[in-house]
């Protein structure tokens, strides 16, 4: 058998001799190429005067231990990167959504303007005051956020259908070409 140790051999005779004693794991290889980890003790024994130390050493084979404890932390190490990925999956979800959002009524209010001006007296005051909203929500589209849900820049009051009850806190004065 040959055998693989955590440190060089002389290094361990040096323990040995100075506590008496020295763990630690070893790997030994057999003939047919298979390895074995073991748990090992070595104590020495001090011997009478004119008779040589005897080292008594105790092995206990832990390779099953050490196969399940490389398991558990490879599932360990999948797991962490299965959470990393699944949350980035979940922020890339919430930043989508927190994008189109604002995109969402800003084509509902422009679809609501053209519909509009396609009348034969088309309502210009809904117009411009939906054309606002869309300006107001390009700007909260585009301001640095602290969070990824942020309030909107909105107090309450009766504006109309597109905002709810809310109303811009910013007048706009939207000037339409063509349009008196």
């Amino acid at each position: 058998m040959r055998t693989v140790f955590p440190v060089p051999l002389p290094d361990i005779m040096a323990e040995l001799t100075r506590a008496g004693r020295w763990e630690g794991e070893l790997v030994h290889a057999r003939r047919d190429g298979t390895t074995v980890v073991v748990a090992s003790r070595w104590s020495l024994r001090r011997a009478a005067p004119g008779r040589p130390p005897a080292i008594l050493e105790t092995n206990n084979d832990i390779t099953e231990r050490k196969r399940a404890e490389d398991a558990l932390h490879e599932a360990r190490t999948e797991l962490a990167h299965v959470a990393r990925v699944t949350t980035l999956g979940e922020l890339a979800a919430s930043i989508a959504h927190e994008i189109n959002q604002p995109l969402a009524a800003i084509v509902a209010d422009a679809n609501a303007c053209l519909n509009w001006l396609g009348a034969d007296r088309p309502p210009l005051d809904q117009v411009r005051e939906a054309l606002a909203a869309v300006v107001l929500l390009h700007y909260e589209a585009g301001r640095p956020r602290h969070g990824l849900v942020d309030q909107p820049l909105h107090h309450r009051g009766a504006r109309g259908p597109h905002l709810g009850d809310r109303e811009p806190c910013a007048t706009f004065h939207v000037a339409l070409p063509g349009v008196g």
